[in-house]
């Protein structure tokens, strides 16, 4: 699953913003006839739906969805017989880029949407583990028994793509580091494991795949214009949050590291400890 960059700040609005975004784009596309009226329905359009949305999207979001730069520069336009050409190409064109954007933000709402929508007769937990559960259980990530962690529950387990990264970074970790007291294998080799297990796993990147009794896992990608958060604990939890307020339930994080549970705890995301 690709999480996109832009998200309504309130959680479980992804259906309303999807229909607000496809009448949107519906009547961007009937705006026509001479520059003048394309430029005043244009500005009237805009001025009418960045109202609307401004209940679900912050400020820097709708400067980018519909009140550019470009936008701005079309405000204190007239149209003369001398600009009317170029005012009514910088309209379509103006138009035509904003539709595309909010097409292909229509796109991965629904993906994210078609995916929950799959367990709505049987709902399933959504837990996202802290590195440090892929490299310090005496078990190997897809041998846990997760639904036993919350209730016997269909588990969906998320692994967002800066825990990959981790591992990768684990792999060149000094030897004498190990799993734990009780398993002495490297991490190092664990973490070599536990990237080819997941790189079997998700040989399609956007698969869900079963790991077990009632459990199945997905990858958690970042969109192209994602900007991580320098700290990995951060990004962690900032993934927890957006995840959550897009698929309008609260997503689990699972960790054995006691200042992730304070940052998490403190951010708003439940925490289910693994010693």
């Amino acid at each position: 699953m690709i999480l996109s960059s832009t998200v309504p700040n309130q959680t479980g609005a992804l259906e309303v913003v999807i229909r607000t975004l496809r009448e949107v784009l519906s009547e961007f596309s009937s705006v026509g006839g001479s520059a003048k009226e394309q430029l005043d329905n244009y500005r009237q359009l805009v001025t009418k739906h960045a109202r609307t949305l401004a209940s679900y999207f912050t400020h820097a979001d709708l400067e980018r969805l519909l009140l550019t730069q470009r936008y701005w520069a079309l405000f204190p336009a007239e149209v003369t017989t001398s600009n009317s050409r170029v005012i009514a190409d910088t309209v379509q064109t103006e138009r035509d880029d904003r539709m595309r954007s909010l097409d292909a933000l229509i796109k991965e709402y629904q993906q994210v949407q078609q995916s929950w929508n799959d367990d709505a007769g049987d709902p399933v937990v959504a837990v996202l583990a802290d590195t440090n559960i892929y490299l310090h259980q005496d078990a190997y990530f897809n041998e846990i028994d997760w639904p036993s962690l919350f209730g016997g529950r269909r588990i969906r387990l998320l692994v967002p793509i800066v825990v990959v990264d981790e591992l990768d970074v684990a792999k060149r970790a000094g030897k004498s580091i190990t799993v734990s007291d009780t398993n002495k294998e490297s991490i190092r080799s664990r973490a070599r494991i536990t990237i080819r297990r997941l790189r079997d796993l998700f040989e399609d990147p956007g698969a869900r795949v079963p790991i077990g009794v009632q459990t199945e896992a997905e990858l958690l990608l970042n969109s192209m214009d994602h900007r991580r958060i320098d700290d990995s604990d951060a990004e962690i939890i900032e993934r927890a949050l957006t995840l959550g307020q897009l698929i309008g339930t609260e997503v689990m994080l699972v960790t054995s590291d006691g200042g992730m549970q304070f940052r998490a705890r403190s951010a708003g995301v439940p925490v289910r400890r693994l010693d």
